[in-house]
């Protein structure tokens, strides 16, 4: 009798793009991480628009401000316009105005300007493609919020570009946004999973007969995958 040979399908070799296509498909939170980020670089100033010495009595106003949102959000919003208005560069009073508008119900765009105004001077502080840790908190913190904004618009589109942008600044949570509300990778990778699942018959034992001197033997075969170049 003679003996049955199965040829094993060797792994291709993927390309950098076609490996990120398929990660986009089949993994879309982990998609959002292929994006460069923007490192932290410990010796670039907290908030460079204002010197050290300033800084502590903002910082100091800022939290006043905070404690009184606490107990009082309506009674926070002057604290916080008499801060801006005396220090019109201080990123973070802008994102915890946002805040503080949000819970008040403001306009959304009223919020969004706030937020626009956060984003742009802590944007302003990157150097080389680097950026301090205080300034990559006010980003994180401002398009979190911004895709909050969108959300609430029922413009998912831009809430979850918002969340891409938080996520350059390793943003886990708008990282996990992103990926949960993004329609199109979710819905690409439920075609292409369905598509292989009846193509490659996924958890199926498909019967292949291979033919002998003898007659004819059977043999059950576990199917697997064959990924290709998606050119």
């Amino acid at each position: 009798m003679s003996s049955a040979t199965i040829l094993p399908t060797g792994a291709p070799s993927l390309s950098t793009r076609d490996a990120t296509t398929l990660t986009v498909l089949f993994d879309s939170e982990s998609a959002t991480a292929l994006h460069p980020t923007i490192p932290i670089n410990p010796s670039l100033p907290s908030n460079p628009q204002y010197p050290s010495s300033i800084l502590s009595h903002i910082k100091s106003l800022e939290h006043s401000a905070i404690e009184i949102s606490l107990t009082n959000p309506s009674l926070a919003l002057e604290p916080f316009n008499t801060l801006l208005v005396a220090y019109p560069l201080y990123a973070s009073g802008y994102n915890n105005r946002a805040q503080l508008k949000r819970i008040l119900k403001h306009p959304s765009a009223d919020i969004k300007r706030d937020l626009q105004l956060a984003i742009k001077i802590a944007t302003g502080t990157i150097v080389d493609n680097e950026i301090s840790k205080c300034m990559q908190k006010v980003l994180q913190n401002a398009w979190s919020q911004m895709g909050i904004v969108f959300m609430a618009e029922n413009d998912t589109e831009k809430a979850v570009q918002a969340w891409m942008e938080g996520a350059k600044y390793e943003s886990t949570w708008c990282r996990r946004m992103a990926a949960r509300h993004n329609p199109v990778a979710r819905l690409c990778g439920m075609i292409v999973k369905d598509a292989m699942r009846r193509e490659m018959g996924q958890g199926e034992e498909r019967r292949v007969e291979v033919r002998d001197n003898d007659g004819r033997a059977e043999l059950n075969v576990q199917c697997g995958y064959t990924l290709v170049s998606l050119s």
